[in-house]
C-alpha cells in the first residue's frame, strides 16, 4: 500500500471539524484520531489493507497511525462530518481502553450518528477555530464517551507513549531522506537504540524504515521529473539519495510488486 505520512495534520495542535467536504483522499497515516460520520452518502474506504463501505448512518473510526484512505461515490445530497483529534485530547479514552486496538472500524447506528452530528453542529459550529476552548475539550470527551459504549476492542500491545517517538522518526526521515540516511544514523540522532526505533516503527507503520526512506525518494524523483522534464534521470536519482541507478530501479520494482500484490489481495 503506497501511503504517506500526513505531517501537516500532525503539526496542528487543535481539533478540526470539516463539514460536507466530500472528497477523495489518498492512503495516509498520522497520530491524529479521525472520526468520519456519514449521515447520507457512500464512501469506499480502506484501513490497514481492509476495504470498508461507509454509507448512510455510518461512523468510521481511524485510530492513531492507521493507514487509511477514502473515496466518495457521488451521491445526491451527501452529508458528512470529519472530526480529527490530536492524541493530547484522548488521554481519558486511551486510558479506558488500556492499550487495546479497535476490533471494528465501522459503526452503523442511526441514533448515534444523529446524536454526534447534533452535538458537533451545536458546539463546534466554526470549523476555522484555532484556539481550543474548555467547551471544545468537553465536546470531544462527550463524543468519545458515546463512541466508547458502542466499541469493541482487541487485546494488543499498543503503547500510547510511543506516539512522540514515531512522530520524531517520521519527521527526521521527511527532512533528511535525500541524505545518507540509515537506521543507525536515525537512532543516533534521536538518542535511541537501532533495534528500538526499528521495532517501534514497524509495529505502528507496518513497514520498515529503509522501505519508507526509499518510498519518499522514489516519490521525490517522480515529482521532480514532472516539474523538470529537462533533467537527467541519473542526476535526479543521485539527488534523491540513492547511491546508484541500479539501487533506484531495484527498489522501484520491489515497491511496484508489493503494491500489485496488495491490490490482488
Amino acid at each position: 500500500m503506497k501511503s504517506f505520512y500526513d505531517n501537516l495534520r500532525d503539526d496542528k495542535s487543535y481539533a478540526i471539524l470539516a463539514k460536507n467536504r466530500g472528497t477523495t483522499y489518498p492512503s495516509h497515516f498520522h497520530a491524529v484520531f479521525e472520526i468520519f460520520i456519514v449521515k447520507k452518502g457512500h464512501f469506499t474506504c480502506s484501513c490497514n489493507g481492509k476495504v470498508l463501505h461507509v454509507t448512510d448512518n455510518c461512523i468510521a473510526l481511524f485510530d492513531h497511525y492507521d493507514i487509511h484512505a477514502f473515496m466518495e461515490e457521488k451521491t445526491p445530497d451527501s452529508f458528512q462530518f470529519i472530526l480529527t483529534v490530536p492524541p493530547k485530547y484522548l488521554n481519558k479514552f486511551n486510558e479506558l481502553r488500556g492499550g487495546r486496538r479497535l476490533a471494528n472500524n465501522v459503526i452503523h447506528d442511526e441514533k448515534l450518528c444523529d446524536e454526534l452530528i447534533r452535538i458537533l453542529d451545536e458546539f463546534m459550529p466554526d470549523t476555522t477555530v484555532r484556539q481550543q476552548t474548555y467547551v471544545t475539550e468537553a465536546v470531544i470527551d462527550l463524543v468519545f464517551a458515546l463512541l466508547f459504549n458502542k466499541l469493541e476492542f482487541l487485546d494488543g500491545d499498543f503503547h500510547f507513549n510511543d506516539f512522540d517517538l514515531i512522530k520524531r522518526i517520521l519527521s527526521h526521515i521527511e527532512n533528511n531522506f535525500r541524505e545518507d540516511l540509515s537506521r543507525s544514523s536515525i537512532a543516533k540522532s534521536l538518542g535511541y537504540t537501532e533495534s528500538h526505533i526499528s521495532r517501534t516503527f514497524h509495529k505502528y507503520i507496518g513497514h520498515s524504515i529503509p522501505h519508507h526512506i526509499n518510498l519518499l525518494r522514489i516519490e521525490y524523483i517522480e515529482k521532480q521529473r514532472k516539474k523538470h522534464k529537462e533533467k537527467n534521470i541519473t542526476e535526479l536519482i543521485m539527488d534523491a539519495g540513492f547511491k546508484s541507478v541500479q539501487s533506484y530501479y531495484r527498489n522501484k520494482k520491489e515497491l511496484s510488486s508489493n503494491s500489485s500484490t496488495l491490490k490482488d489481495e
